[in-house]
């Protein structure tokens, strides 16, 4: 996730320098912006499925589950 948070850190970084790249920079930022609070979100909800949980399968099966549930942010930033 490390790697995740620095590439949308990055993304912002470079929309604010090379605004002028954009037809909207203010919506390219906030698409990066997105992407970096979904991030965060999903390390918290992680934290407390982890600590909701009484299984370990459980634990294991919400993992998964969200992690394919958060990589949808990559595809829609990928797709601008």
């Amino acid at each position: 996730m490390v790697d995740e948070v620095s590439r949308s850190l990055e993304k912002m970084k470079f929309c604010c320098n090379q605004s002028y790249l954009f037809k909207n920079k203010g919506q390219a930022f906030i698409i990066a912006f997105a992407q970096f609070i979904v991030i965060i979100f999903t390390e918290i909800l992680n934290v407390l499925i982890i600590i909701i949980t009484n299984t370990p399968l459980e634990v294991v099966m919400n993992f998964v589950a969200i992690i394919i549930i958060s990589q949808i942010d990559d595809y829609v930033y990928a797709s601008i």
